[in-house]
């Protein structure tokens, strides 16, 4: 999930990575600025990425997003 340091987004990050230690799986978090993720995404080289629902989550909050 993209997170920044110290937001409570990042926390959500911190937990489910327990989460997957629970269950064997090993995670790690690096967050960074939004342009060198997008230069990352160009070039495929993110393993996993995340992103908080927003007001798509329920098209009827906005339906002028849809046309």
């Amino acid at each position: 999930m993209k997170a920044q340091p110290g937001a409570s987004s990042e926390d959500t990050v911190q937990e489910v990575i327990k989460y997957y230690a629970a269950v064997g799986v090993k995670a790690a978090y690096k967050g960074f600025e939004r342009s060198l993720y997008e230069e990352h995404h160009g070039v495929n080289a993110i393993e996993a990425a995340g992103w908080g629902g927003d007001r798509t989550v329920v098209p009827l909050v906005n339906a002028t997003i849809w046309t």
